[in-house]
């Protein structure tokens, strides 16, 4: 299965409540693809919809570290990190979002 197919399963998996299942497949493929910053994105992101804002936190500064100027990796580390109350941490991630597209300061 491709990478792209194996996302969208696990994100539709997630969308059906099935929340457990769509982590597991993305947990396993992370490791499968550890250089594939849009799968750590995705596990961040479904992390975060667990409650487990630490591992979300944790992927999603994997995906920033690695690909810097991706303005919507940046967006979705400072939701999770104002999600663990860490605002001034969320700010500076929303400025340097808005600073490489400045349609985020848009809405």
């Amino acid at each position: 299965m491709s990478t792209e197919l194996a996302i969208q399963r696990a994100l539709e998996d997630a969308r059906q409540g099935r929340l457990p299942q769509a982590l597991a497949a993305m947990r396993s493929l992370a490791q499968r693809k550890p250089k594939d910053m849009n799968v750590a994105q995705i596990l961040g992101l479904l992390l975060a919809q667990s409650g487990e804002f630490e591992q979300a936190r944790h992927h999603l500064a994997r995906a920033v570290t690695a690909e810097p100027r991706a303005p919507g990796f940046r967006n979705n580390l400072a939701n999770v990190l104002l999600q663990m109350g860490r605002n001034r941490e969320a700010a500076e991630q929303l400025a340097k979002a808005i600073e490489l597209d400045p349609t985020y300061a848009r809405g």
